[in-house]
């Protein structure tokens, strides 16, 4: 795969908006695989795997501002390296960034994607990590009129042509996980708008302990190296950053989500975010099922293996799910339920939170739970509990329509509004008394895949559920 003159001129001038489709290893047809790198200030890179062994004749300079390439005539190791060495002849072995997958699970796609992930602080900002044994850093923000969006620090210079992020076009996040990144390097995110004019980087220098804010450095103005010597400024932005003092609070603080400075990015959905935490508070208390409903934005606890599989209906493999005590010990929540195979399992049990069990399809675009709405001798939960608390207000949503089917179902389509335009879902729903609990089984999918073969997967999601 060649790159246009028009892709060339993107990269290096660090406008390219989808990094990870010209970065990193590009497979081809006839199994050969092209590695590209932008390592501004090398002199000649190689890429080797484990032990040092070079795969491949060194890259070749595809523009001088560093863009790199080679063609391998088989796939590398996932874990390769690429060696660099400078034009003094200083030698670096440095990981691939861009050979890494996605580190947002098709989970938090889907809530992000709805507007419904109330621990946001723990998917955005920047947090420790280690993916595939290497220790790093996922940066990650939200920013969806954003063209570009790049990581800069003391690592690369504070150049924004470096380190640009992957975009997820579904919900305006960025992300990108950073090998080598120590905790205590200070960082922003450098963000081109849809004009391509830049913006001041944010989140701005992090609050330090007390008295840092006399004596630590002030960050940067964007674009400019960190400490003002000159050892800084002539180091290629790919080598190892000499220490700088005194550090910067942990990268792996929780961050709250980054103010975008252009019209329409961010701002206007803080009063509705802290709005919505409250109703979450106050629903939760009532016990009602508007506060099962917001559980949705809970994180997952734990993943679970599913059971072997149990039988079909159309085309969606189905497998019994078993919850017992056997299994999950004290967690179980005692049912046994048909659930479509390979959809992953997440748990959410946390003290005052309401039951509930989630299984989500690997695109992340639909989703099968079973909520337990907890009643009591005094106030025992009734199946119009659920269908009573459908309302806009209640599910964050600009417009819901509710149809009743008696004896003991519902169908519902919900209109959300967001920066990405709006976006309808349609859910199926069937409640079943047990004592003084009610069991509500769902099924919930972009209105486009409303149908047919929905409608039956529904059913047989319900008819096999047995609390």
């Amino acid at each position: 795969m060649s790159l246009t003159a028009e892709a060339i001129q993107s990269l290096v001038t660090g406008k390219h908006g989808d990094p990870f489709a010209v970065l990193g290893p590009h497979p081809s047809r006839d199994g050969s695989v092209t590695v590209r790198a932008f390592l501004p200030g090398a002199a000649e890179v190689v890429v080797v795997g484990d032990g040092g062994a070079v795969l491949a004749p060194p890259l070749k300079p595809v523009h001088r501002d560093g863009l790199w390439e080679a063609k391998l005539a088989k796939r590398p190791p996932a874990a390769y390296r690429l060696r660099v060495k400078d034009g003094l002849g200083h030698v670096t072995e440095v990981e691939d960034p861009y050979r890494f997958p996605p580190t947002l699970s098709g989970f938090d796609l889907h809530l992000l994607g709805e507007g419904t992930h109330y621990r946001v602080y723990d998917k955005l900002g920047a947090h420790a990590a280690t993916l595939d044994g290497v220790d790093g850093v996922i940066f990650a923000v939200w920013a969806p009129n954003a063209k570009r969006v790049s990581v800069v620090g003391d690592w690369n210079g504070w150049d924004g042509r470096i380190h640009p992020m992957r975009l997820h076009p579904g919900n305006g996040v960025w992300e990108l996980f950073l090998p080598g990144v120590a905790e205590g390097a200070r960082y922003k995110f450098e963000i081109l708008s849809g004009s391509g004019a830049p913006l001041a980087p944010d989140p701005g220098p992090m609050p330090g302990p007390p008295g840092a804010a006399e004596s630590g450095p002030a960050h940067p103005p964007m674009g400019h190296p960190a400490p003002a010597n000159q050892a800084m400024r002539s180091r290629p932005s790919w080598q190892p950053a000499p220490p700088v003092m005194p550090p910067r609070p942990p990268v792996s603080r929780p961050v709250p989500p980054p103010r975008q400075r252009t019209a329409g990015v961010s701002g206007r959905w803080a009063l509705p975010l802290v709005l919505a935490g409250a109703l979450a508070v106050v629903l939760g208390t009532a016990g009602g099922w508007a506060g099962t409903r917001v559980l949705v934005g809970q994180s997952p606890l734990t993943t679970a293996v599913v059971s072997p599989a149990g039988g079909t209906t159309g085309i969606t493999p189905m497998t019994t799910h078993v919850d017992s005590s056997q299994r999950y010990g004290a967690g179980a929540l005692n049912f046994n339920a048909s659930v479509p195979q390979g959809w992953e399992e997440y748990r959410v049990l946390e003290t005052g939170d309401l039951p509930s069990v989630r299984f989500v399809s690997p695109d992340g675009s639909r989703e099968v739970r079973m909520d337990k709405l907890v009643g009591t001798r005094e106030l025992p939960k009734q199946p119009t509990d659920f269908s009573n608390a459908l309302t806009a207000t209640a599910l964050g949503v600009a417009q819901v329509n509710v149809q009743r089917i008696p004896p003991n179902q519902v169908r519902y389509w919900t209109d959300r509004v967001g920066p990405q335009g709006t976006s309808s879902r349609f859910s199926y729903a069937q409640m079943t008394q047990t004592g003084y609990d009610v069991w509500v089984v769902q099924l919930t999918v972009p209105a486009d895949r409303a149908g047919t073969e929905t409608e039956q997967l529904f059913t047989t999601v319900a008819q096999g559920f047995h609390p």
